[in-house]
């Protein structure tokens, strides 16, 4: 340690106070550069996260109204009695026909086709505007047994025209037990992937996945294209099992944040990626304007260290070649102009040092000197072990509860004032001081008087000077219960004013002449003195606090005390 100090110390004020300054500003700024330029990323991108979850909800939202309308449509046909009729009979013909084209009508939309399959598979109802072969049926079949008893939605690959196909497993009605066919709607994709999904920029596409992962519709890749085989479908299934919104993957090719939602009805997810890049950029704009300003930083820094270093050097200066022939016993070898200074006022230094040390001595001898004599005078343990067995004793041979609750209060006010000693405490504490001594002052004055407290609960934590309150009470006490004629109410307001927080404290007795409340020589207006009172608080706060009385004869009294808060 000692050689790197002469070392340092061999480096002139000029260069150590330069790189001082130096590194006091850059390394802060590069700190905070690199704290904000994480903070401003991490913060954008739960602002886009949280944006595009909620654009992605109310597209799943969108979606699920436009396919409403053709699932109602299932459920009209799928619950007609003559439907249900000719599917348990498999004989389709006109009536089946005539029964479908009332409920289609004017329902169509985006309808393309329509179909009623029997349990067998064979078809009973086909308007065949969608023109489906066998083949590209089959698989619809299947799809609504796995769907069942939710609808399959499914997009038929191959087609001329984009078709989403929405199925359902149909039952006899109402027992809903026995399988009697199927009923299937063919939508124009159009409805999707133009009307609903197209309308939304999120820069890497959006798409239907099925459960399995096969596209249904979007603009992020083709319709029926399997992506179960991809970081998108494996961190969209970790996603929705860790209860996760959003995620990052891999999307053509494109690291992005992709966002989801799940549609239950139809057992799919609406998906939506976004490129990194988009966060990335911004982010990196920041970040040089981030690196400029610590270029700047550092160049202002030189400028004012060098000026510094000019207002320090000269009176230095001049201090050195005053110390330089006086010499001194300090023995620092060091070349630079501290050291000379430190030689210099070595002496100076041992003498203030023994004279500290001989102060701290007699401090600490006089506090041992005062806490002796306080212990001779009184052992507070010995005197609440003592109040406490008091206590107990008046519990135990049935006493009346009012001596047990005195002798309670009266140990708890002894050990705030034996015991602790900080001048400033919170109103809540002050408050809890007062309901004891209020305790103690009912069983002395037979409950002559009874107290009302009005307190602003977000006060209750501000600092005032201890035992400020009692005084005042005491005062309430003894001048407005003067005659006894009748029970007197005090109360106790604290509530927060514009320059700080107002102790008020009220009472509707007697009143009397505010003039002699300071200059009384008897003491009787309080305990502790309401002179001792405001000359605290002038100690404390100085002309912003003091105490203010307002009283008349017959009138009651009015003692208010501004405790200002910093």
């Amino acid at each position: 340690m000692m050689r790197y100090e002469r070392l340092i110390r061999g480096v002139s004020v000029r260069t150590r106070l330069l790189a001082a300054l130096l590194f006091v500003s850059i390394v802060p700024a590069v700190f905070i550069g690199v704290y904000a330029y994480h903070a401003y990323t991490r913060s954008i991108t739960e602002k886009l996260t949280d944006s595009a979850v909620q654009t992605i909800r109310q597209l799943n939202v969108a979606l699920t109204l436009e396919l409403e309308r053709y699932k109602n449509l299932i459920d009209d046909v799928s619950v007609s009695p003559e439907v249900q009729e000719m599917l348990f009979t498999k004989n389709g013909g006109y009536p089946l026909r005539r029964e479908i084209d009332r409920i289609v009508t004017d329902k169509s939309g985006y309808l393309r086709s329509f179909r009623v399959v029997d349990s067998g598979g064979d078809t009973l109802y086909d308007t065949g505007y969608a023109r489906i072969s066998p083949g590209g049926f089959s698989p619809l079949l299947h799809l609504a047994d796995a769907s069942s008893p939710k609808d399959s939605l499914y997009h038929l690959s191959g087609h001329p025209v984009g078709i989403l196909a929405i199925g359902r497993r149909v039952h006899l009605f109402p027992l809903g037990q026995e399988h009697i066919g199927y009923i299937f709607a063919f939508v124009d994709d159009y409805l999707l992937n133009q009307k609903i999904l197209n309308d939304s920029s999120f820069g890497g596409g959006v798409a239907l996945l099925s459960a399995d992962g096969t596209a249904i519709s979007g603009n992020m890749t083709s319709p029926g294209t399997q992506l179960s085989d991809t970081s998108l479908y494996a961190g969209l299934i970790e996603a929705s099992r860790a209860g996760s919104d959003s995620f990052t993957a891999d999307v053509g090719g494109t690291p992005s944040l992709v966002v989801y939602s799940r549609n239950d009805q139809y057992d799919a997810y609406l998906v939506a990626a976004i490129p990194l890049s988009y966060i990335h950029d911004e982010a990196a704009h920041t970040g040089q304007r981030i690196v400029l300003l610590v270029v700047v930083a550092a160049a202002l820094s030189a400028a004012i260290s060098m000026l510094i270093y000019r207002s320090i050097a000269a009176p230095i200066k001049k201090i050195v070649s005053k110390c330089h022939t006086g010499g001194g016993s300090i023995n620092d070898k060091s070349p630079d102009e501290i050291g000379f200074l430190a030689r210099a006022i070595d002496q100076y230094a041992a003498d203030l040092d023994a004279l500290t040390q001989m102060r701290v001595a007699d401090q600490r001898r006089k506090r041992e000197l005062e806490l002796a004599a306080l212990q001779y005078q009184i052992n507070p343990h010995f005197l609440f072990n003592t109040l406490g067995t008091l206590k107990w004793a008046a519990v135990i041979n049935d006493a009346p509860p009012v001596i047990s609750e005195g002798i309670t209060s009266l140990s708890q006010l002894l050990q705030t004032v034996l015991l602790k000693s900080d001048e400033m405490i919170p109103l809540r504490e002050e408050l809890h001081n007062l309901a004891h001594y209020l305790i103690i002052q009912k069983i002395r004055y037979a409950d002559c008087f009874k107290v009302v407290n009005e307190i602003d609960e977000t006060v209750m934590d501000s600092m005032i000077p201890r035992f400020i309150l009692q005084p005042l009470v005491e005062n309430a006490v003894l001048h407005g219960s003067e005659g006894g004629e009748r029970q007197i109410v005090i109360t106790v307001r604290c509530r927060r004013v514009p320059k700080g927080v107002l102790l008020e404290i009220e009472d509707d007795g007697g009143g009397f002449d505010p003039a002699r409340v300071k200059n009384a020589p008897d003491g009787r207006f309080s305990g502790i003195g309401l002179s001792n009172v405001d000359d605290r608080l002038k100690l404390y706060f100085g002309e912003e606090s003091k105490l203010e009385i307002s009283s008349g004869q017959g009138k009651g009294t009015v003692c208010r005390v501004v405790i200002p808060e910093k």
